[in-house]
């Protein structure tokens, strides 16, 4: 049964990954609010509390990008975006594509 929910969650992860974007984007932004939050209750100005707390945090774009490797299929998105050049570059060149 463990199975069935992972590949209903990768797929959903496959055919909904602006959604789930958005709420990993969203949910980052409220940890580094909270991080934030916390500096000022520190002591720190908001500039160097907001600086302090992307630090802490590290780097955004890499959890974005581990996340999203871990909640799909990459090998299988992979494939589809080959797949759709594939296609677009036949389309450009039927003569091409007639030929062979």
């Amino acid at each position: 049964m463990i199975w069935i929910r992972k590949a209903a969650s990768r797929l959903r992860a496959l055919f909904q990954k602006e959604k789930l974007d958005a709420e990993m984007s969203e949910e980052l932004r409220a940890h580094l609010e909270m991080q934030e939050a916390a500096n000022r209750a520190a002591g720190m100005n908001a500039d160097e509390a907001h600086y302090a707390a992307r630090r802490q945090f590290g780097g955004v774009d890499q959890i974005k990008e581990q996340a999203r490797d871990q909640r799909g299929w990459v090998w299988l998105e992979l494939r589809l975006k080959e797949f759709r050049f594939a296609v677009r570059s036949l389309r450009r060149a039927p003569g091409f594509s007639w030929l062979c």
